[in-house]
């Protein structure tokens, strides 16, 4: 499997995964049309490839696509799969060919499994989702305030983690943000902080994990190199081996796979645990 993420911030969110048979969905479309289809093709995928659009939650840096007056899934001919609750707060959106999925439930498009669970966050329904194509699977789980057992049991064992490290705690708090910014960010429904990601990934990371990619950085309260040393302390000690990484803001990362990133883009913030 490859995967890889068309940009991962408050800016916009969208991650693309490929099974071993070629069969390619999408987790969130948050950003421009044209920078969609543009970072699509960079990763070598047609928009017209898609099997699927999965959405996470109705927030607006997760369905700016969705958003237009011929949204990019209506435009390319991709079914668009969300809980009702997403639905039902989002709306109407033209010509969209819309798809159920509840947590706990899975999609089976070509070679992909696509298997959606729950998570805490202030929107209605939110998931994360869990994709397979039989002997790799890779995890997608942002926006979240805390890691619940729901949450550790759909990602534990998974090849492949894309996993929120939002903000640093203090950084947040000295932030001059909104206090109530700050309160929404750092509850229970509302963002990790490295710390948080440590903690959950020390308990999910073993010998069969090969990649950390962390993701939704906040551009104002974190950095890269202090997601990677926070996260990287916890995973000392465990049978982690793999790469990790993090998410470019605003442009895609490397394409990830078993095998690493491929060396034809270059992967900002990599290090080894």
């Amino acid at each position: 499997m490859r995967f890889c993420s068309l940009a991962s911030s408050s800016g916009g969110n969208a991650y693309l995964v490929t099974g071993r048979d070629g069969t390619s969905v999408l987790v969130d479309c948050g950003i421009s049309l044209r920078r969609l289809e543009a970072g699509l093709t960079a990763c070598g995928v047609s928009p017209d490839e898609l099997a699927g659009v999965f959405m996470t939650h109705e927030h607006a840096d997760h369905v700016q696509a969705l958003r237009l007056r011929h949204p990019f899934p209506a435009r390319h001919g991709v079914p668009v799969f969300a809980p009702t609750g997403f639905w039902d707060a989002f709306g109407d959106g033209a010509g969209l060919d819309r798809r159920i999925i509840a947590a706990a439930k899975s999609v089976r498009l070509g070679g992909l499994t696509v298997t959606a669970f729950p998570k805490p966050h202030d929107a209605a329904e939110p998931v994360g989702y869990l994709v397979e194509d039989g002997r790799e699977a890779i995890g997608v789980a942002t926006d979240l305030g805390t890691v619940t057992h729901d949450v550790l049991s759909a990602l534990r064992g998974a090849d492949h983690l894309i996993f929120e490290s939002n903000h640093d705690a203090v950084l947040e708090a000295r932030s001059g943000r909104p206090a109530y910014l700050i309160r929404r960010v750092l509850s229970d429904h509302g963002h990790l902080s490295n710390q948080q990601a440590g903690q959950a990934l020390a308990l999910l990371a073993g010998k069969r994990t090969r990649t950390i990619l962390l993701a939704h950085l906040s551009e104002e309260c974190n950095l890269p190199e202090l997601a990677l040393d926070t996260v990287s302390e916890y995973l000392v000690g465990t049978p982690f081996d793999g790469l990790l990484a993090t998410a470019p803001h605003r442009h895609p990362s490397p394409l990830y796979s078993r095998d690493g990133a491929e060396p034809a883009r270059p992967a900002a913030g990599e290090i080894r645990a």
